[in-house]
């Protein structure tokens, strides 16, 4: 096993984000929405958890009990903008199984695992955090901004040691 550096990882998950014309077009634009909001995989299956807030904003309410988050509407695709606003399930045929079953066919550093635990589709959510420690955020503003009670949550994101088989 590799330890996976920030550079690694993003060229890694940016290159996997490149679409392929074959598959349908609401997987490329899940993964693009767990890479822009660093939101768990489940919560963008569940619509039932976001809502239209003020000022172009909308809110997710996580499923861990923490904070509400807020996005401003450029954050989200138009896809699930528009899947928010009129209270349906955007991505319709691709449940958290499928998006795994498409993540590990096509992501070329398989398995990544911190300690002990694949961590497949949270890559995502480990990247967008690790960028916002990366682009000067602290600690307190992670946490705020991921809607977190603990701060020692920013930390374990920031601080996660990510081991692939190169």
């Amino acid at each position: 096993m590799a330890v996976m550096d920030l550079a690694t990882l993003n060229s890694s998950l940016d290159q996997f984000l490149i679409p392929n014309p074959a598959y349908p077009s609401n997987i490329w634009d899940y993964f693009n929405n767990l890479s822009n909001l660093g939101c768990r995989p489940t919560e963008l299956h569940r619509i039932e958890l976001w809502s239209v807030g003020p000022a172009s904003q909308f809110i997710l309410q996580p499923t861990k009990n923490n904070y509400n988050r807020y996005f401003y509407d450029y954050e989200l695709s138009p896809t699930l903008r528009d899947a928010i606003i009129n209270g349906v399930n955007p991505y319709y045929g691709i449940l958290y199984g499928k998006s795994l079953y498409y993540f590990n066919k096509w992501y070329l550093y398989q398995p990544c695992k911190i300690g002990t635990k694949n961590i497949d589709t949270y890559l995502f959510r480990h990247r967008y955090i690790k960028n916002l420690a990366h682009n000067g955020f602290t600690v307190p503003e992670i946490t705020a901004k991921l809607g977190w009670v603990n701060p020692d949550m920013a930390l374990n994101y920031i601080n996660s040691v990510i081991e692939y088989t190169p």
